[in-house]
């Protein structure tokens, strides 16, 4: 039977931070950034936002900052929290990895808040940003910046409207679909949010608009998506041909 100790490991997770000048702004970015990493995470583990807390301790020394999870509900198992946890720092070691695939459950914003702990790292302030898991740890270094700059494919972003036809769904990764883009025949990889699930579904094999934020190449070509909204085009064979648009004008 697992030990208590072995039971609380389960549900933890520390964030390590080192370095000679470690400001206080950089430690708040390194908090937020971990907080809305774990919680992206959570939230694509669950299926739910908002259903586990992060109860914080602090140690001395280096800053180590543990975060062990414990359900807002009382009545709800404590195996979504290690399903996190789990999800996170498998996550993590993934990334390490000489060529990783993109870790189960980790969308664009979670690739992206791992980023923002690596950056932290400028070789004065802070030097080392590692998570930690009972006596494991994955460091977070350039390599791992490098292998998440492949994943997401596009560094340049903006917020815009994707159109074309809603091709394919996955669950890999968090809950993404696919849109073959009308200008460039390309597929854009969506990154759908919870709440927009049920719509998603509902425009699968459909023409749509996605508005959210766009992450293009370098060249210009769209990568992927944060869906923000949806829109579901009428069906071609419903829409009015060019004689009937005729014959209801020449009535105006």
């Amino acid at each position: 039977m697992e030990s208590d100790t072995a039971m609380k490991d389960s549900r933890k997770l520390t964030l390590h931070i080192d370095g000679r000048r470690i400001t206080a702004d950089r430690f708040r970015r390194a908090v937020d950034a971990f907080f809305d990493l774990v919680n992206e995470v959570a939230t694509a583990v669950t299926g739910e936002s908002k259903t586990i807390d992060w109860i914080v301790s602090v140690k001395p020394g280096s800053i180590d900052l543990a975060a062990s999870g414990e359900p807002r509900k009382p009545s709800a198992p404590v195996t979504p929290v290690t399903r996190v946890v789990h999800a996170v720092y498998s996550g993590f070691q993934e990334l390490a990895k000489k060529a990783p695939e993109r870790p189960e459950y980790f969308s664009d914003t979670a690739l992206e808040k791992t980023r923002e702990l690596i950056r932290l790292q400028d070789g004065k302030g802070v030097s080392t940003v590692q998570i930690r898991r009972s006596r494991n740890r994955v460091t977070l270094n350039q390599k791992v910046l490098i292998n998440i700059e492949r994943l997401l494919g596009g560094s340049l972003a903006e917020i815009g409207a994707i159109e074309g036809k809603l091709e394919m769904v996955s669950f890999h990764g968090g809950f993404q679909a696919g849109v073959w883009e009308s200008l460039t025949n390309r597929m854009v990889r969506c990154n759908v949010p919870s709440r927009l699930e049920p719509q998603v579904m509902t425009a699968l094999k459909k023409r749509v608009s996605i508005t959210g934020r766009i992450r293009y190449r370098p060249s210009g070509e769209p990568v992927s998506i944060d869906v923000e909204g949806v829109e579901i085009f009428p069906d071609a064979s419903k829409l009015p041909t060019a004689d009937e648009v005729y014959g209801i004008l020449s009535k105006v």
